[in-house]
């Protein structure tokens, strides 16, 4: 069997083991709200100040609408809010004009607010919950279809103070941070970026050709030896000899073709999106409702 036959069938088999999870896995994802994963889905923001916590949910739905509505449900139903307080009743979602000041600038921004009602120890308190981002996919399972969804939300730790929420961005940008991994190991500045089958093809291509290159330098060092010990073919092992030396120079271009591409690529390709969190340091007005009457607070971090 020629190299070239060798590894079209590694490849092959390589393509082979990457299908087997959607040929057994009975489901498909169909469409998603983005390309790849939100990092933070796996690596959650911590907040900067103790007035908040961050909560991711999922939900389901037949429609986008139903799932979004689902993740709230489940926002309501989150352990890490009962730990906070007990027992969800009401829910509430609106749209919010928040006003800040900064650097003597006001500024306005339009948050996706949601109030939750508690009932603990028989009084009805609520926190404020901002949706931060969200995440969903249209999966086929079966014969059917529905969508996933994913949120991830702010919310209040306490009814009585407002909350001062972090300023959150977002960036598919991830500068030296792939680059450095990818030195070490090909893939790896992808994979860490969220990009994993790019990673793991880059990673088993360059195993492949760094392998390939070694087989060929083993073989060629072989009929170099027969050559010497067999001095009357002599001839045909040199031919040899040389064809794997070509072969293996064949491999280590490719090997090193393959290693600049993944620095190039770890640098340049944008990422999974990654959540920059930033200390809110502006004034925070927020209305307050009193059991007499009603006001408004006034928040500052320093």
């Amino acid at each position: 069997m020629t190299v070239s036959g060798r590894i079209s069938i590694f490849t092959l088999v390589w393509a082979v083991l990457f299908s087997l999870p959607s040929v057994f896995g009975g489901e498909k994802v169909l469409s998603r709200s983005e390309s790849m994963k939100p990092r933070w889905l796996s690596h959650k923001p911590v907040p900067t100040n103790p007035s908040f916590i961050y909560v991711d949910v999922q939900g389901s739905g037949r429609t986008l609408e139903e799932a979004k509505a689902d993740c709230f449900s489940a926002l309501a139903r989150n352990e890490d809010l009962k730990s906070t307080v007990e027992v969800t009743v009401d829910r509430h979602i609106s749209k919010k004009v928040e006003q800040q000041r900064s650097n003597g600038g006001l500024t306005e921004q339009i948050r996706t607010e949601a109030q939750i009602t508690f009932d603990v120890n028989g009084k009805r308190v609520e926190l404020t919950a901002n949706l931060i981002d969200l995440y969903w996919e249209l999966v086929a399972v079966g014969g059917t279809t529905e969508y996933r969804c994913c949120s991830l939300y702010a919310v209040a730790v306490s009814p009585e103070l407002p909350p001062l929420f972090d300023l959150v961005s977002f960036s598919r940008k991830y500068g030296a941070r792939g680059l450095v991994r990818s030195l070490f190991v090909p893939g790896w500045g992808q994979m860490y970026k969220g990009s994993m089958a790019k990673g793991i093809s880059i990673l088993s291509a360059e195993v492949v050709a760094v392998g390939g290159a070694l087989v060929a330098e083993n073989l060629r060092a072989s009929y170099i030896k027969k050559m010497k010990e067999q001095p009357k073919f002599a001839k045909t092992y040199n031919s040899k000899a040389d064809n794997w030396q070509n072969v293996r120079n064949g491999f280590l271009i490719g090997a090193g073709a393959i290693y600049v591409y993944n620095l190039i690529d770890a640098i340049v390709a944008d990422g999974a999106k990654r959540t920059i969190v930033k200390k809110n340091t502006a004034f925070r007005f927020a209305p307050v409702a009193y059991e007499n009457g009603a006001g408004v607070s006034v928040a500052y971090q320093f």
